[in-house]
């Protein structure tokens, strides 16, 4: 009779026991909501004012679905389209999470989007002139060197570009000759016969 009743009993806690809310949570369900956090894009535009830059970041195709929280733990929710600014350049990175009741807290996936650096000195004198030089890109981390080995290196730019400017225009002169070879000679053969037959005349005369 112990055994019945403990058996019994077992029976009771096993049913009155709380049931996990994730227990209905199958795996096509986790797989439609991966799909639909992989469906959200990621993009951003910029404004630079007074040469300091603020970035407006968008994200497309939120559902109720799903949720995300970010590198800082912010919670971003909605439908639809959300925007949000911000002025350094950072990797953003979301993580979504199914806000499906039967699949709680699930996480989906994850996304990064890379706010480039802006170069501050994109706008000075320097760089306007020189558009090729490497630390004159719009993109790059100015703080990254000095003023000092940007101008050195500037320098060094200068130098090459007047070499490469040098040598590309004695390519083109020779250039120039090989193709009109033919008529350059033409020319000077006309000359020399125009030239004899005025000394010539001058000559009879």
């Amino acid at each position: 009779m112990r055994i019945i009743k403990y058996f019994i009993v077992a029976v009771i806690l096993i049913i009155l026991s709380p049931i996990k809310v994730n227990a209905a949570c199958s795996y096509e369900r986790v797989a439609e909501l991966s799909r639909i956090a992989g469906n959200v894009q990621l993009s951003y535009t910029y404004n630079v004012e007074n040469n300091k830059i603020k970035y407006i970041v968008t994200l497309n195709n939120l559902t109720n679905d799903i949720y995300i929280i970010d590198q800082d733990k912010k919670v971003i929710r909605g439908v639809g389209e959300i925007s949000f600014t911000s002025n350094a350049s950072q990797n953003l990175r979301f993580t979504f999470y199914s806000n499906d009741s039967m699949c709680p807290k699930e996480k989906l996936l994850s996304k990064n989007l890379v706010l480039p650096y802006y170069n501050r000195r994109f706008v000075t004198s320097e760089c306007k002139k020189n558009p090729g030089f490497a630390y004159c890109q719009l993109w790059f981390n100015s703080k990254s060197i000095t003023n000092a080995e940007f101008k050195k290196s500037l320098n060094k730019y200068l130098t090459q570009e007047a070499v490469k400017n040098e040598t590309t225009s004695k390519i083109d002169l020779t250039g120039f000759f090989e193709d009109n070879l033919l008529w350059i000679c033409l020319s000077i053969i006309a000359l020399i016969i125009l030239i004899a037959l005025t000394f010539v005349k001058r000559s009879i005369l």
